[in-house]
């Protein structure tokens, strides 16, 4: 008599995602949904880079600009994206949306009802939602190309550092 097959399965339940993600449609310009993330949030976004993006299925590039604040005292880092180019936007599956908000680190640590109701109150919101990861085709993608992004920045600013330390 041959044994009895055991399968295990890793109950994922308890595993949080590393990133929480908002949808935002607003008329505002991307420096004015900042400004109103610095106003009303007391967050400190600054303009940190341009995302540069293969649209899927294309050959066509779109550049999307790129906000990032690292709040300290829960480390969490927030990023907000440009959904919008002439070319596409930058997450299938989004319809009209403008803006991804991205708050990557403890997501437990966010209040996700807060943050919605707070940005429906910015001028010129006109919708605002909170999604899972899997409503959205290629945020993955996304999200890996932004980090990618964002160490080649650093990654330029510490050469520039040392050219310049060199120079003296």
């Amino acid at each position: 008599m041959a044994p009895k097959k055991k399968i295990l399965r890793l109950d994922d339940s308890f595993l949080e995602p590393e990133e929480l993600l908002w949808l935002i449609t607003s008329t505002n310009d991307d420096y004015r949904i900042a400004y109103f993330f610095n106003k009303y949030f007391k967050f400190r976004f600054y303009r940190c880079a341009d995302l540069t993006y293969r649209l899927p299925g294309r050959k066509l590039t779109g550049t999307y600009s790129v906000y990032e604040y690292k709040q300290d005292d829960m480390s969490n880092t927030w990023y907000l994206l440009s959904n919008k180019h002439e070319n596409g936007s930058l997450i299938k599956k989004s319809g009209n949306v403008d803006f991804l908000l991205v708050a990557k680190g403890t997501p437990d640590a966010v209040d996700e009802n807060e943050i919605t109701s707070r940005i429906r109150k910015f001028p010129d919101v006109l919708f605002v939602q909170q999604v899972d990861h899997d409503k959205l085709g290629n945020i993955g993608e996304v999200l890996d190309m932004l980090e990618i992004t964002l160490l080649e920045v650093k990654k330029a600013r510490k050469m520039k550092e040392q050219a310049d330390k060199n120079k003296m």
